[in-house]
This record gives C-alpha cells, structure tokens and sequence, in this order.
C-alpha cells in the first residue's frame, strides 16, 4: 500500500494506464537492448507511462489500441537538480570560470521557488513531473520524471510492462501528467504540499547536496567579489574547498570596517593617542546604538 497521496494500489493483471511506474527489470532490459540501448544506463532508475489510459486498454480480450507504448525517464532529483538551477540561480565566476555547484547566496530564493513549483507538479515549463519517494512504489529516493526524454516501445511488449510495474498515480495525478504532457491551457486541480512539508523537504533537498559535496551551495556576492579582487586561485580544487577558502577570505562586516576606519583616522589626527584611548573609542562604537544603527 503506497504511503504517498500522489500514488494508489492496482490490482495485478489491470491494463496499463498513463502514469503507470515501470521497473528497468531484465524483460524491459532486454526489450530496449534491441533498439534503445541508450536507456540502459543506470541514471535511469524507473519509467512512467505517458501513452493515454484510453489508448492502453485491452478491451474484450483485444490488443490496445495503439500501437505503441510512450515512456518517459525517471532520475534521482538530487542527480539533475544543478542543471536546473544554473538556470534558475545566479552562478558564482572565478578565475574566469564557473563553478559547478556553487551559486550566490542571494539568488537562493530561486531555488526554494524552483522546488516549490516541482514539488506541487507546477514546473511544466522544463517538463518535470515530480514523484516522492515511496518504498511500495520502489522509488527509492525523491525523484522526477522527464517528460521530454521518452521511448517508444511496440504493444507486442504490453506484458513485459504489465509485469515490470511497481506504482501507479491516483486519477488526479495522472490528469495532471496528462495536462503536463498534452500542455493544455486549463489546470487540473491537484493537492498542493502543506507550506510546513514542502519547506522540510525543500530544505533536506538542498542540504543533501551540502553535506555530499557536490552542491549546490552556496556563498555571497560580497564574499565572491572579495575572492574576485583577492585573486584567489581555486583550480582543480573540490567544491567544498573552494567554499571553505572563499569564507576565509570574505570581507569585515561593514560595522566592523567602519570602526577601522574611524579610529585610523583619529590617529591620523592625534598621533599621540594612546592605545588604550582607541581602544575605549573601539568599544564605545561597538555599543554605541546610534551608530549600529547605521548599517542596519
């Protein structure tokens, strides 16, 4: 019994329909050995059905009515989430190049509204329909179906998929592949996440990508102009590196330089002050409210 909303129960032997997960077991193997190789690759790690229910029945005992089976890939979101946000994020340039996995603090908005928009089957512009992951379902990890990258396979090949099948999305859920696919100008009513999940699992997204090292992640304008200007070199370094070298090389907050400031020119103006006066002016300025206030 799937756990998941987007998924329901079928009984085995049902007739195939739009939205139906295919396993890569060794029948469908050997069906795309003949003429799909190319979908043997392992990134591959399920299929879902794009081919109309309609046109899939078996009606009295007959063969369905197309001659062909549509199916698009299933990948691990973790695998092509950079892709999609070097488009959507602003990249972090050093030395002249980017830098896989790593983008601008303050263009991280985009990522979480890039998410946003997968998760609640929203993101039809790039051909994404998103499924959770779901033990039942045997999708593993949270993953997305990419529309745009489908085969073809002959109905003479109905029960190779019939018997590979592992999930299958509820009528609202396939609707909305089905309006995905066909890009109709109307919108098919789906359960969108709570704010308080979709967040959690936004949030895990990104920081899986962190804590694996791969990215994204993420660091200032401030900190990459500061490295830019600094004339760091970061070739052939590892992502996490690079992150950990620019941190170490941003900039003073501007309260901070400031105060440098102020008392530079005291000195300038009083050679002969002492120490310990710059150092009262340093802590009168830390807590002076009038002034924090200044950089707020």
């Amino acid at each position: 019994m799937p756990t998941h909303w987007t998924y329901e129960p079928f009984k085995p032997g049902a007739d195939l329909a739009q939205g139906d997960i295919i396993q890569p077991t060794e029948g469908v193997q050997e069906v795309l050995r003949a003429a799909h190789r190319h979908f043997l690759d392992q990134k591959y790690t399920a299929f879902i059905i794009l081919t109309q229910s309609c046109d899939i029945a078996r009606r009295q005992g007959e063969p369905c009515k197309s001659r062909y089976i549509n199916l698009a890939v299933i990948r691990p979101l973790e695998d092509v989430l950079l892709t999609f946000l070097d488009t959507e994020c602003d990249r972090v340039r050093l030395n002249g190049s980017y830098i896989e996995g790593l983008y601008v603090e303050e263009s991280r908005y985009r990522a979480d509204q890039l998410l946003s928009r997968i998760l609640n089957q929203n993101e039809h512009g790039l051909g994404l329909f998103y499924l959770h992951a779901d033990a039942d379902v045997r999708i593993a990890v949270p993953s997305v179906a990419l529309l745009q990258v489908s085969i073809a396979l002959r109905r003479e090949h109905y029960e190779t998929l019939e018997k590979a099948r592992s999930g299958r999305l509820t009528p609202e859920f396939q609707s909305r592949l089905g309006w995905i696919i066909g890009n109709l100008y109307s919108r098919v009513a789906t359960r969108d996440w709570p704010p308080a999940q979709r967040k959690e699992v936004t949030e895990g997204l990104l920081a899986a990508g962190e804590q694996s090292g791969r990215g994204p992640m993420w660091i200032t304008r401030a900190n990459v102009r500061a490295a830019q200007e600094k004339g760091l070199k970061i070739k052939s370094m590892p992502l996490p590196d690079i992150v950990a070298e620019v941190q170490r090389h941003k900039p003073k907050p501007p309260m901070e330089r400031a105060t440098e400031r102020v008392l530079a020119i005291v000195q300038e103006v009083t050679p002969t002050i002492e120490q310990n006066a710059l150092n009262l002016i340093r802590n009168r300025l830390a807590n002076d409210q009038v002034f924090e206030s200044t950089f707020k």
